[in-house]
């Protein structure tokens, strides 16, 4: 049920104001509608909340109080006028009236547009309406929650959205909000935490709203020292409101249990990956893991990106390789993989053991990426990208710089393949940020500017082309009949002068077009 007291304490239409009949506020509105015809009233079923613009009214007190008067006859819930245009108050006999008979009477602001409170109402009846589901969880999502915090209490408010879909806002000692998310009454949930004031205590408080919500509020768990963080939820049953509060007494079990116990290699290494990959791991921790983990002979790293929805089927595939791609003795350790919720990535630690220097250990990286299938990658529009591999661990962000310039590089220049490598870029990643004022981009700039002559894009096609150096593969990536791929590239070569069959001037065009696209990208990154 919505009742008058739910619509005014909405946060939009905080300006509302009762004026008459305060005792009325918990009167049911079934519908709100815009009344301003004398015999308006007779047109109604009961239960509407009428707005009006009283220009009915104006000079005329008599009338308002016969209006206030029909309206209660018929079971109206409430009467909304608009102040500051035709009246500036309301007769004090029809405040009396009101007073008497517990009908809510509201002066709503000139500059309130009709639509605010119209939506509002429809908002609150579609929350009430929609079947809420019961708060039910289980080991992997008690087990995601822990994961989620071993980051920090942000990823934690975005690990209880996708799992509960619930309001969540955090908060620091002083109730001042931090971080919140975007679920449907989260407004609700600020609102009444402002009035009701913030409560840090150790122990679960509950507010009930009319219109929604049981919120509480849960010192955030934490694996390290305590901070002063809370977490305010808000529910939509008290049998949630009991189950929200057996979760975290889990958490902070599973917590005390983590903070004591010796971990398995698993987790040591997920472990290092998360300070890796959050960036404040000490060369010491590193020395560290390196020693814990005990491997002997020459261990080389590398790390791969993985990027898409599709990225433990990927994953899955590089650890199966791993096992089958040997070379001599050497064997190849299980890769390990982290996913990062919040960036949508997968960083991937990969290792190779053995017993002597291997100079060709790149070309063992390269393997694993080659053995993704292409069609998994394309799926979710995913990407794969892969450092060198290092013969020590210290160079671990080395390898990451790497693989994220890999991928922004090859996503830039070469965007079909999917597949990129920092080897086989190094050349165009060094070439981003020199100077590539000098280079002669006549050719590209007359392909750029002659669309309208050609009808078609002529870097796209020239590119493309370029690329597969097949009519019949380029077509069919460009969407095109061969035939009309021959007809476009005839028309390019006698634009440019030129004639792209030749290799050593169609391995010119294609350098100057990735050159041209990085020098574009330094156009763009200039400070202003």
């Amino acid at each position: 049920m919505i009742c008058i007291c739910d619509i005014i304490n909405a946060p939009n239409l905080a300006d509302i104001r009762v004026i008459a009949g305060l005792n009325g506020q918990n009167r049911e509105v079934k519908t709100v509608t815009v009344l301003d015809a004398p015999d308006g009233p007779k047109w109604l079923k009961g239960s509407e909340l009428i707005l009006s613009s009283a220009y009915l009214f104006e000079n005329n007190d008599t009338l308002m109080m016969y209006y206030v008067t029909q309206l209660l006859e018929v079971g109206a819930s409430g009467f909304g006028i608009k102040m500051g245009r035709f009246v500036n108050s309301i007769p004090p006999e029809v405040e009396e009236f009101a007073n008497q008979n517990n009908f809510p009477i509201l002066k709503i602001p000139y500059k309130l547009v009709w639509t605010d409170i119209i939506s509002t109402f429809y908002k609150l009846q579609y929350r009430l309406e929609q079947p809420r589901d019961m708060i039910h969880y289980g080991p992997e999502s008690i087990a995601s929650l822990v994961d989620a915090l071993k980051w920090n209490s942000r990823r934690l408010v975005e690990r209880l959205t996708e799992l509960f879909r619930i309001p969540v806002l955090l908060v620091n000692g002083n109730g001042s909000i931090q971080t919140e998310n975007a679920i449907s009454g989260v407004a609700e949930v600020k609102s009444l935490l402002k009035s009701q004031g913030f409560f840090p205590e150790n122990a679960v408080r509950e507010v009930y709203e009319r219109g929604g919500f049981y919120i509480s509020a849960y010192p955030v768990p934490t694996f390290h020292a305590k901070k002063d963080e809370y977490l305010i939820l808000g529910v939509s049953t008290q049998e949630d409101l009991r189950e929200m509060t057996t979760l975290f007494e889990l958490i902070e079990r599973l917590i005390f249990l983590d903070n004591n116990v010796s971990h398995d290699v698993t987790q040591l290494y997920r472990r290092f990956l998360m300070r890796v990959v959050s960036g404040k791991i000490t060369v010491d921790e590193i020395r560290s893991f390196v020693k814990n983990r005990a491997i002997d002979g020459y261990v080389y790293s590398g790390i791969i990106l993985l990027t898409g929805k599709n990225y433990q089927k990927v994953f899955d595939q590089i650890e199966e390789s791993a096992k089958y791609i040997r070379s001599g003795t050497s064997t190849a350790l299980p890769p390990r993989l982290l996913y990062d919720q919040a960036v949508g990535e997968a960083v991937v630690l990969v290792e190779y053991q053995s017993d002597k220097p291997m100079p060709n250990i790149n070309n063992w990286m390269r393997g694993l990426m080659l053995e993704v299938e292409d069609d998994l990658l394309a799926e979710d529009n995913g990407c794969i990208a892969i450092s060198t591999m290092h013969n020590t661990l210290e160079e671990i962000f080395l390898c990451i710089r790497e693989a994220r310039e890999a991928l922004e590089v090859g996503d830039l220049l070469w965007k079909h393949r999917r597949k990129y490598s920092y080897s086989n870029l190094s050349a165009y990643i060094m070439l981003r940020n020199a100077d590539l004022s000098q280079v002669d981009f006549s050719d590209i700039r007359m392909l750029k500017g002659n669309d309208a002559f050609l009808s078609f894009d002529g870097v796209e096609t020239t590119e493309t082309y370029m690329e597969c150096y097949n009519y019949k593969l380029a077509a069919k990536r460009l969407y095109i009949h061969e035939n009309t791929l021959r007809h476009r590239i005839q028309k390019i070569n006698e634009l440019l002068n030129l004639n792209l069959e030749d290799p050593s001037i169609s391995h010119s065009i294609l350098m100057k077009i990735k050159l041209w696209k990085l020098s574009l990208k330094q156009i763009n990154h200039a400070p202003s």
